[in-house]
């Protein structure tokens, strides 16, 4: 027998009444065990409330957004549909828009391409009678989940329970092949698909990614994880996103594994907070957004200094007056939308995608976290890199006559044939260190010939 079509009801808490009232209509589809209706109003005293309704998410079959004006004005809302249809694209899926009540236009929305209920695509409450216009919706809901309960062969992974949660939740490193350095929230996303799609019937998801290798942090139920484990380690499963899966582990150490949880909830109501309130000028000092999806979110002027947003979303984000002094922007992902300052959004570039040979000259790398960055034969004369973290950076062949380098951490970064002179804040005995490192110190600039080849 198949089992019952997992249906996830989001809905805005000013529409509570209208969800409510189609909920007596739509309990029919559940009596004859099709389908089961998931929503809000079903979490349990002491469950996690975040933790519950994103495991519901991403295993639900069906997604019905109640939609009105308050919907789309809540931000928390709006990510989820927005998630709701890449997921649907990627065939994890079916979303289905339910129009409660008047919005400005739906070609403005997410699900513009989508058909919407009631059949006749207008608000539910501005049919004359209520009623009909709410058994026309559970019609078109019970057509779409009869269609699906016949379709499902296998029953979805174990829903977690009050009493087990915090208990099965487990941790499973994966470490694939490729270079750390050339991968992105995108690449992330894209294995988590693809593994989605293989393994349908198993809830996990990628929740931490670390330098070396590869290194993939998957949370999810003990039960899944190891039949994961099992499928790497019988050959059934060898590679995801054209990726060599080269090794594969548990994260056994109680304390490790309390650590990376704690880490992850602190991380999630973070992101959770900064979408919910429009604050500008935000303090964030510090804090840990690696891997985090913060695309479209509000952080103008926020105080980002040392943040890790190494792996993040920042697409569509507004960071216009952020301060990022020490931030890692190693691999994150922005667009033409991203309202982020010149200075910081070229330091995106250097750290993410590299700048050998590029002409640098007079830039301003103040207090940019830079550490391993690849400047091989750049052209840095005159750059600001006061207080700049270069630890580790590649600066072989570099031209850094006239930088500015008070406070710059050098150690560890490769200055081979790199060029110095008249540099601020090199003091005799760094001098020596540098040199002996194989660095140059010269007295005047190289002439245009160095510079067109540096350039």
């Amino acid at each position: 027998m198949p089992v019952p079509v997992q249906v996830f009801l989001s809905y805005a808490e000013e529409d509570k009444e209208l969800k409510d009232k189609l909920a007596r209509h739509l309990k029919l589809i559940t009596q004859n065990g099709e389908a089961k209706m998931w929503c809000a109003d079903d979490i349990l005293g002491g469950q996690d409330r975040e933790q519950v309704t994103q495991e519901r998410f991403e295993t639900a079959h069906i997604f019905i957004p109640l939609i009105s004006s308050d919907f789309l004005n809540s931000d928390y809302h709006y990510q989820q549909l927005e998630t709701a249809i890449e997921r649907r694209e990627a065939g994890q899926v079916t979303v289905v828009p339910v129009l409660l009540r008047h919005i400005v236009d739906t070609e403005l929305t997410p699900f513009k391409d989508l058909k919407i209920l009631p059949s006749n695509e207008q608000p539910a409450t501005s049919w004359t009678n209520l009623d009909e216009a709410l058994q026309d919706i559970a019609q078109g809901v019970y057509k779409i989940t009869h269609s699906t309960y016949s379709t499902l062969k296998t029953p979805p992974a174990p829903q977690p329970t009050p009493e087990n949660t915090e208990r099965k939740t487990r941790y499973f490193e994966l470490t694939i092949s490729g270079k750390f350095e050339e991968t992105n929230f995108a690449d992330i996303q894209q294995i988590q698909q693809e593994l989605f799609r293989k393994l349908k019937n198993i809830n996990i998801k990628i929740v931490e990614a670390d330098s070396g290798s590869i290194k993939l942090i998957f949370e999810g139920s003990e039960e899944d994880l190891k039949l994961l484990e099992a499928l790497i380690q019988s050959g059934q499963l060898t590679e995801v996103s054209d990726r060599t899966i080269e090794n594969v582990k548990f994260i056994e150490e109680e304390t490790k594994e309390r650590e990376l949880r704690n880490k992850l909830d602190i991380r999630n109501r973070l992101v959770q907070e900064i979408r919910s309130q429009t604050i500008e000028g935000r303090n964030l000092e510090k804090v840990n957004l690696k891997l985090s999806d913060l695309s479209g979110i509000f952080l103008k002027q926020a105080n980002l200094s040392g943040a890790d947003l190494s792996l993040a979303n920042l697409s569509d984000a507004d960071l216009s007056g952020a301060y990022l002094s020490g931030a890692d922007l190693r691999n994150t992902t922005i667009n033409e939308e991203t309202k982020l300052d010149d200075k910081w959004r070229l330091v995106q570039e250097i750290v993410t995608q590299g700048a050998e040979g590029r002409d640098l000259s007079g830039a301003d790398l103040s207090r940019a976290d830079l550490s391993g960055a690849y400047l091989s034969g750049a052209y840095l004369s005159g750059a600001d890199l006061s207080g700049a973290d270069l630890w580790g950076a590649d600066l072989s062949g570099a031209y850094l006559s006239g930088a500015d380098l008070s406070g710059a951490d050098l150690i560890r970064a490769k200055v081979e044939k790199a060029r110095f002179g008249g540099n601020s804040g090199i003091s005799k005995s760094m001098k020596r260190d540098l040199i002996q490192r194989g660095a140059i110190f010269e007295d005047s600039p190289p002439d245009d010939r160095f510079k067109s080849i540096a350039v």
